[in-house]
């Protein structure tokens, strides 16, 4: 699934042997079928504002979704083997097809690479800029991710607790500067640090995150554990000039190193449930990050909580 897809945002048709740019940006442009999707979207919504009122919103935006992402998988077949309508995998013997996708697998390595260093450069020379590179850089990869996982019901990953740090933190990170010892920001400030070198640093491990430079997947859930995590300390040690004020201690009491963070996962986890209950438990095809990890016998999180559940008696020995 993931290699099928992110290649599907990441390639594009052979280039022309001339090295024409025009041509170039034609089979770009064709290939991410941009044509194709505005006609559609304009057949959608030809009818102005009457059609779209008369529509169910809904349904509109579930067809453009639909029209996106058919359009780019049928695409991005016919760039890697020739053939939109079979999988790439059944031309994997043919060499042509070999070497497009380790063309394929070579940009998006350089590309993953030269983002590492551009954040690094971002954090060591302009940390001023960092929050809107984590704010665009996050709101990119969301969206990627949203089309690559409802593709595969995966989709409800996406609220879970990382994702509800993530977008705390760059609401934080936007709303609050001159942060004081006290007052909101300031709890804000200390709850997000908690929980950000707490539960989702360790997630890294839990989940087996991985810096594979050329899967967009990996990459995406690596950035969204660590990024808060180095986000929050910048913010938090006065690195982003002027993000803290002078001689302010922000130290940590029980109410703001325990009781404020568990308060915010209560909340994450309230809303949790109510989908919980009223949407996935409806569906058993819908895959989430719980009925993954009940499945992933392989990953040491599952042994361990396995083996202290039955220690514990939760669950009998052998099951």
């Amino acid at each position: 699934m993931e290699e099928e897809i992110s290649k599907a945002s990441d390639k594009g048709d052979k280039v022309d042997k001339n090295g024409d740019p025009k041509d170039l940006l034609t089979q770009i442009k064709d290939w991410a079928g941009v044509s194709e999707a505005l006609q559609t979207l304009q057949e959608l919504f030809g009818g102005g504002w009457t059609s779209l009122r008369s529509a169910p919103l809904r349904m509109m935006f579930q067809d453009a979704e639909g029209v996106i992402k058919t359009t780019w998988k049928r695409q991005w077949r016919k760039a890697m083997s020739g053939d939109p309508e079979k999988r790439v995998r059944d031309h994997m013997s043919s060499p042509e097809v070999q070497k497009r996708i380790k063309l394929y697998d070579t940009a998006s390595f350089t590309l993953g690479v030269v983002m590492v260093f551009f954040a690094e450069y971002l954090f060591l020379v302009h940390p001023r800029a960092v929050p809107l590179f984590y704010l665009f850089t996050f709101s990119l990869l969301i969206i990627l991710r949203y089309f690559m996982y409802h593709a595969v019901k995966y989709h409800y990953f996406l609220i879970d607790f990382c994702y509800f740090l993530n977008a705390s933190t760059a609401l934080q990170s936007l709303v609050c500067s001159d942060i004081s010892d006290e007052g909101t920001c300031s709890t804000w400030l200390k709850a997000n640090f908690m929980l950000s070198h707490g539960p989702i640093s360790m997630a890294i491990l839990a989940w087996q995150n991985s810096l594979v430079f050329h899967s967009l997947d990996k990459m995406t859930s690596f950035f969204i554990h660590i990024m808060p995590t180095l986000l929050n300390y910048i913010i938090r040690w006065n690195i982003i000039p002027g993000s803290v004020q002078e001689d302010v201690s922000l130290s940590l009491s029980l109410w703001s190193a325990l009781l404020v963070p568990c308060l915010g996962y209560m909340l994450w986890q309230v809303g949790y449930l109510y989908i919980q209950k009223t949407v996935i438990d409806h569906d058993p095809e819908l895959v989430t990050s719980y009925r993954y990890m009940i499945q992933a016998t392989k990953n040491p999180m599952y042994n361990i909580v396995k083996d202290l559940c039955q220690f514990i008696g939760v669950f009998e020995k052998g099951v």
